[in-house]
């Protein structure tokens, strides 16, 4: 195998690693490794992202399904161009805890929204998680980690929608994910 090919098998494989392993390994340098890495080094962030994957596909709505996780990305994408322009969402933090616990009783529930209000939805909470990417992102290399974070975004939201496809023929397992969700989200709403 050629060098070059190693390297990509590397940067694909940082997708997959826990954000603990690289949380404090010196990889954040403000550029792409660090965007990729920064959706990974937060629960809140991967529990959030994988729960929108997973909801998505228990909605059972075929390709339209996709315009979850999309809206998520869009609104992320301009909330974090704003956080990164200096504009800040009050309440952020309590936002994207309460983002993962919202995301987990939509689970829980079992709830399926018509996509006119999952999409959009689902957007809503994106700001808060997009802002705290911006005000976060470093200004050096601004233009590679906004690309790393967004990539690292949407193979968490593909990972979930992956288990939400595998499980949506078992609603308790569906419901068992939102309760973990749930969990986390309620310990997340209590620190914040």
């Amino acid at each position: 195998m050629k060098p070059k090919h190693l390297q990509g098998i590397g940067a694909a494989w940082l997708l997959f690693v826990p954000g603990a392993a690289l949380a404090h390994s010196g990889v954040h340098d403000g550029g792409l490794l660090s965007g990729l890495a920064h959706p990974f080094s937060g629960i809140d962030h991967l529990v959030a992202m994988l729960l929108v994957g997973v909801w998505a596909a228990a909605l059972n709505d075929g390709h339209k399904a996709l315009l979850v996780p999309c809206a998520f990305v869009l609104c992320m994408t301009v909330a974090a161009a704003c956080g990164a322009a200096g504009l800040g969402v009050p309440w952020m933090e309590a936002g994207i805890a309460f983002s993962v616990l919202f995301l987990g009783l939509l689970l829980l529930g079992g709830l399926r929204l018509p996509m006119r209000i999952a999409a959009p939805l689902v957007g809503v909470l994106a700001l808060f998680h997009g802002n705290a990417h911006g005000l976060e992102m470093p200004a050096s290399q601004a233009t590679l980690y906004f690309g790393g974070f967004i990539t690292a975004t949407v193979a968490l939201h593909l990972m979930g929608m992956l288990l939400g496809r595998m499980l949506v023929r078992h609603a308790w397992a569906l419901r068992g994910i939102g309760l973990a969700g749930g969990v986390i989200g309620t310990s997340l709403m209590l620190g914040a």
